[in-house]
C-alpha cells in the first residue's frame, strides 16, 4: 500500500498524475509540506508531518504522519 501511495505522491509533485475534480482535469495544484513539534506526544512520536496538495480551495489529496526525531 505505501510503495503506491508514494509513487502516486511523486506523481503529483512531477506534475505527471492527473487529478479530476467534478469531471474537470485539474492541471495546476499546490503542494504544502508542513512539521511541527507536538506538545502532547504519544508513544515517544514527538514530530508532526502534513503533506497537503490542493487546487483553489479543493484538496486533492492529504497525508499526515508522526514521527520523533
Amino acid at each position: 500500500m505505501y510503495d503506491y501511495q508514494g509513487l502516486f505522491e511523486g506523481a503529483l509533485f512531477n506534475r505527471s498524475a492527473v487529478v479530476e475534480i467534478g469531471k474537470k482535469v485539474i492541471e495546476k495544484t499546490t503542494g504544502k509540506y508542513m512539521v511541527g513539534k507536538d506538545p502532547e506526544p504519544m508513544h515517544g512520536l514527538d514530530y508532526v508531518h502534513k503533506l497537503s496538495i490542493s487546487h483553489k480551495n479543493d484538496v486533492v489529496f492529504e497525508k499526515c504522519c508522526n514521527d520523533s526525531n
